[in-house]
């Protein structure tokens, strides 16, 4: 029906019926329509955020702790080193990975936390020593990551501008008159001419050596009690049959390339878990081990861990898949990843970390590292000092962090492994460990 015989019919009806005609809606209003509370043209149910005129479908994303475009993601694209904070939300350096919000700060002098601070509660006391007698000035210490020119870290000097003057030096002077101290650390050697007494240092020649000096790992009776500190090494190479020293739990075996022998902790199959130690724990504070591991032959999962930890078990072992074989036991250890685990705040998924087992929380991380998986034996050295822990790879320093409040007195050194439904296997040979027994 034309649009003219349309009006005539409405106008006849009309004529039949005094029943008023309903009036035209105005199709050109521009009010917010009803459930659009925050007027960006969406309505609640397609709107992600109601309450947030910048949070609509297809809005441009932008770096301000917002899903903008509703895609479930936030600040997709500003993350720019990978690390889980975008610089709007606190990455004050979004170049480096290893520096975000809530890792532990180093004694590096960069902002690590990105807290505003540098290398907070970190560093040594030390003071200026003008007059090099050993001792230094009271009234002018600084904290510094390294031992800065013209300074030491003892102080006590009155007066830092006179060798002769430091504390002790009067007992010196009315008590070994004459005596001869050519290292001058206040002790007389026992060749004194005729008529002096005879002193009580038993190495003249060193500065670090005399009665009551602390003794320290560097090979020298520093106290002069007669004896040196001394050494401990264990390890093998695994060329000949493991020894009742190690222990082999769940799927670690010790296989032969020819002579050439090795301890495989997991083979490249699924949900494995293996463990070697060496059986006894050691008194010690102060180590350096020395390894290689090798990790590949399959899809990529899970990492090994070498460990020291506060057990005296040497068959203990955790679970498979992320776990590595060692979450949940006492201690450290250091992280040989290949899997990308969120849960776990995993850089990426080739990283090592230095860790605490009891939850696998990563004391500082690092992905600049050579390809893990499939990369062929990569040298490792771990050095460690009371807490202060370095870890290079083929000789290049990747880790140096402090492990605060570490008090384990007894360490068993080890290795732990697994995989999960993705796996490699997990391979550690030549293994030594060198330790200072005070």
């Amino acid at each position: 029906m034309k649009a003219s015989h349309l009006l005539v019919a409405l106008l006849l009806f009309s004529a039949c019926d005094d029943t008023p005609l309903p009036l035209a809606v105005d199709t050109s209003d521009t009010a917010t329509p009803d459930g659009d509370a925050d007027g960006d043209g969406f309505v609640a149910g397609l709107d992600c955020d109601d309450n947030d005129a910048a949070a609509y479908p297809s809005a441009t994303e932008v770096c301000d702790e917002i899903d903008n475009d509703c895609d479930g993601e936030v600040d997709e694209g500003y993350d720019l080193d990978a690390d889980g904070w975008a610089s709007c939300a606190g990455d004050c350096n979004d170049d480096d990975p290893s520096i975000r919000p809530g890792v532990t700060e180093s004694c590096d002098e960069i902002d690590n936390n990105c807290d505003g601070e540098i290398d907070e509660g970190l560093g040594t006391l030390q003071y200026p020593d003008a007059d090099s007698d050993g001792f230094g000035d009271d009234s002018a210490p600084v904290t510094a990551c390294e031992l800065l020119d013209g300074h030491i870290e003892q102080g006590g000097d009155c007066d830092d501008s006179d060798a002769a003057t430091w504390p002790g030096v009067a007992l010196l002077d009315s008590t070994l008159d004459c005596m001869t101290d050519a290292d001058a650390d206040g002790y007389g050697d026992s060749t004194p001419g005729d008529g002096v007494v005879v002193g009580s240092d038993c190495d003249d020649g060193s500065d670090v050596v005399w009665p009551g000096a602390e003794e320290v790992c560097d090979g020298l009776d520093n106290d002069c009690d007669g004896s040196a500190e001394s050494y401990l090494s264990i390890g093998s190479d695994f060329d000949d049959a493991v020894s009742s020293d190690f222990s082999l739990n769940g799927s670690a075996t010790q296989e032969w390339d020819g002579k050439d022998g090795y301890i495989v902790l997991t083979e490249a199959a699924a949900n494995q878990s293996g463990s070697m130690f060496w059986s006894l724990p050691l008194t010690t504070a102060t180590f350096t081990a020395t390894f290689t591991v090798e990790i590949g032959g399959g899809s990529g999962a899970d990492g090994m861990v070498f460990v020291f930890l506060d057990e005296t078990d040497p068959t203990v072992l955790s679970g498979a898949g992320s776990n590595l074989g060692s979450f949940g036991l006492s201690g450290y250890g250091v992280e040989f990843d290949t899997y990308f685990s969120s849960s776990m705040g995993d850089l990426s998924s080739n990283h090592i970390a230095v860790t605490s087992t009891d939850d696998f929380t990563a004391i500082v991380e690092d992905s600049s590292i050579p390809t893990l998986h499939n990369g062929g034996e990569i040298a490792v050295e771990v050095f460690f000092d009371a807490g202060d822990i370095e870890v290079y790879l083929n000789g290049t320093l990747y880790i140096s962090t402090t492990i605060s409040g570490y008090a384990i007195t007894s360490p068993m050194f080890g290795f732990t492994a697994a995989t999960g439904g993705l796996n490699d296997a997990h391979i550690v040979d030549d293994f030594l460990v060198e330790s200072c027994v005070l």
